[in-house]
């Protein structure tokens, strides 16, 4: 009988010790904000050691705080899943616009590239548009002299011509002038001749132009 009694003890000491280290665990590790209600829960461990040590801690009650603490942390595992799974859903989204946005600045900077060599051919053709302007700017502003020389000596011939003219004018009205003195004379030495009687003038009459 002391035997089985001391076993008895040895018994209640280990399962004692058992649920109480099984209970510190349960308020180590329990869950703050717990999901269930209108469970009955235990006292803190400290609070039942400080009261009675030596009262045995109610096994049922134990494993309520055990149930309840590993719906809690399956309720946390299933949030943190849900929370890991739309985390995933919406890196998948990100990435797939990442890729579409590499695409878009790829496209963006090939098109800025071929842009970029559009633009040094049209420069390249600017500038030689530019040298053959100067050039030819020059050819004109070359011809614009030469035309004005030319209208220069244009001027100065007509006046030539105008003044050659002029003088061709005197030179004929003089000649006309000549001529018919000169027809009036023979005109009058014919008459003369015809009456039968001439008379010499003056040295410097008509007939010393004959």
């Amino acid at each position: 009988v002391t035997k089985a009694n001391k076993h008895h003890a040895f018994l209640e000491e280990t399962y004692g010790g058992s649920m109480r280290e099984l209970e510190l665990l349960l308020a180590n590790f329990a869950v703050s904000g717990s999901r269930s209600s209108g469970v009955n829960k235990i006292e803190p461990i400290s609070k039942v050691n400080l009261r009675d040590k030596d009262k045995l801690l109610n096994p049922s009650v134990v494993l309520e705080n055990l149930r309840q603490t590993m719906t809690d942390y399956q309720s946390r595992l299933e949030d943190t899943s849900n929370e890991l799974n739309r985390v995933k859903d919406l890196y998948d989204k990100i990435n797939e616009q990442c890729e579409a946005y590499k695409e878009l600045i790829w496209s963006r900077n090939e098109n800025r590239e071929k842009i970029q060599e559009e633009l040094a051919v049209t420069n390249k053709k600017l500038n030689h548009w530019r040298s053959e302007c100067a050039e030819k700017d020059a050819l004109i502003d070359a011809m614009s002299l030469d035309l004005q020389n030319v209208k220069h000596c244009f001027e100065r011939e007509k006046n030539s011509i105008v003044e050659a003219k002029n003088e061709i004018q005197k030179l004929t009205r003089a000649h006309q002038v000549d001529v018919e003195e000169k027809l009036t004379f023979l005109h009058g030495l014919y008459q003369h001749l015809t009456a039968g009687c001439v008379v010499m003038k003056q040295p410097d009459s008509m007939m010393s132009k004959f």
